[in-house]
Formats: C-alpha cells, structure tokens, sequence
C-alpha cells in the first residue's frame, strides 16, 4: 500500500521537468529575440546619415547650397549643363555633418533653371548621390542706363553709365544713344568684368537735348 501512495508522484515528476525545460526554452527565445531588437535599434541609431542638397537664393546674382552628409564625408557638388556634370566644388563634412556655401554659383543668362548634384564619398568608398532644381530671373532686366547729365548740353561731355542690377559682372553690353528726335543710333560694346557692377563712357553731343539711351 505504501508503494501505491508514491505512484502519482513518480506520474508528475516527469511533466514537471518538462514543463520547466519549456520555461528555459522560452526565457532563451525571449532573450535572444530582445538582443536581435537591441542590436537593430542600435545599429539604426548609428547608421550614417542619407546625402541630401539644398539650393536657396538669399542674394541677388547668387545661388547658396546647403549640403549634408555622413561626417567627415568628401561632398563634391557639380552642375548638370547640357553637355554633362560640371564640377564646382568639394568640401569635406565636418562633425556636424553638414556645410552651408555662400555665393557658391552665380546666376547667368543662358541657363535659368539650375540644377546641381551632391556626391558624398564615405571612408570606405561607397557613395550617395543627391539632386535638386532652382529657378533663377533671366537676364532681360539685369542691365540699367544712365545719362549724366539727364540732358546734355551742346558739345560738353555727357557719360553714359550701364548698371549691373546683379552686381556681379563677366557681361558685354551693347549700348546705342540717339540724338534728340533722330532715328539714326549710335551703338558701342561694353564689358564688364567678372565682380564689375558699373562701366561708362562718355560722347560729345552735337547738340542740347534730350538723348535716348537703350541697352
């Protein structure tokens, strides 16, 4: 009678060490896949940041670029024009992982709409690309004229004046004055160099009167 008193006990034992084996071999699975999710955001967190490009306008004449990348990343900018990329500069990121050009790129007349490509190259190698577009004026009102004096006076030196709105410069002119109530014109080239704002010349009117300007 004894023996049989045991008996259920000796029943239980063997699912009891079951029952705990599946305790272990859950408490394990639910480790590993909290490691696996640990390791995940952690390698997140530190992946390196995606190359981007941003074109503004803030200046008359000037596009600025704000770029921004992995840090320490070589960041070569370059302008897509009809025959290809056009290299205009290179800067290496700092720590903050980004870089703010002033004045990188001037507008121009024969190319209004802009577009500019950012190649980030990490330590490594490997590479990312980003692009971006920007509008700029055209050139049909970039120029003003001036007459000094407003109306000459008869064989005393009047100076023509041609103003660069953009203040920039690296632009022929062609300038053509008129004698009071004549149809007939005088014309002549200017150039202003590259950061000239202002050229001038100066004529001898035959006559007082006023003298249409045109540029």
């Amino acid at each position: 009678m004894p023996q049989s008193r045991r008996d259920p006990d000796r029943r239980r034992a063997p699912l009891a060490r079951a029952q705990a084996t599946a305790a272990v071999t859950w408490t394990l699975s639910a480790l590993a896949a909290l490691c696996a999710l640990t390791w995940s955001a952690s390698a997140f967190a530190q992946a390196d940041p995606a190359a981007a490009i941003g074109l503004s306008r803030p200046h008359t004449g000037w596009i600025s670029i704000h770029v921004s990348g992995p840090a320490g990343a070589s960041a070569a900018i370059a302008e897509q024009g009809p025959a290809g990329p056009e290299p205009l500069t290179a800067v290496t990121l700092p720590a903050s992982g980004s870089a703010d050009l002033d004045r990188a790129a001037a507008w121009r007349c024969d190319r209004t709409l802009r577009a500019f490509t950012l190649t980030v190259t990490r330590a490594d190698g490997s590479q990312q690309t980003s692009s971006a577009q920007l509008q700029t004026p055209s050139c049909r009102n970039r120029l003003a004229v001036a007459l000094r004096p407003t109306h000459p006076r008869a064989r005393r030196p009047a100076t023509v004046q041609v103003i660069d709105r953009w203040a920039i410069g690296a632009i022929a002119a062609r300038v053509c004055t008129a004698r009071p109530a004549g149809v007939t014109r005088r014309c002549r080239s200017l150039r202003l160099a590259a950061g000239q704002s202002r050229a001038a010349f100066r004529f001898h009117p035959a006559r007082a009167g006023r003298y249409p300007v045109t540029v």
